[in-house]
């Protein structure tokens, strides 16, 4: 078959689809970018169970902003959409001694860090509380 036979309108869709798959791979890593980091990992306690529930902040130390999260029943925390800098990262849980590093979060960046508390008993003090006497104001 010749191509001076192949009408004008299915030439002109041939080449559109041609060019379509050429250029394809060059807009798709286009789509991939990204600016912004991630730290993820496990809290565990001393004993090596995962700690349910424990708070993790992470505070830009540049800018002060401050994200928060917290562990699922595996000890497992993810902070995603981390502006790229460096972090003061902290973990906190009741019945636990706070553990805390700094980092810096790249672009693109998947950082893992694991945290282990260590147990800590508190002791709470007693507070008394007292009310003086009323004392009336107005006579009649």
């Amino acid at each position: 078959m010749r191509i001076d036979r192949i009408p004008p309108a299915p030439l002109y869709r041939l080449l559109a689809a041609v060019l379509m798959f050429a250029l394809l791979p060059a807009v798709r890593p286009l789509a991939a970018q990204t600016t912004t980091g991630s730290v993820r990992g496990y809290i565990r306690g001393d004993n090596g169970a995962p700690i349910v529930a424990a708070e993790v902040r992470a505070r830009n130390t540049a800018t002060g902003t401050v994200r928060l999260a917290t562990t699922n029943p595996k000890g497992f925390y993810a902070l995603s959409g981390l502006v790229p800098g460096s972090y003061a990262l902290e973990v906190r849980s009741i019945g636990f001694r706070p553990a805390g590093r700094t980092e810096r979060v790249a672009i693109g960046q998947d950082l893992s860090l694991d945290f282990t508390l260590v147990a800590s008993a508190v002791q709470l003090e007693e507070i008394s509380v007292s009310a003086a006497p009323a004392v009336e104001t107005r006579s009649t």
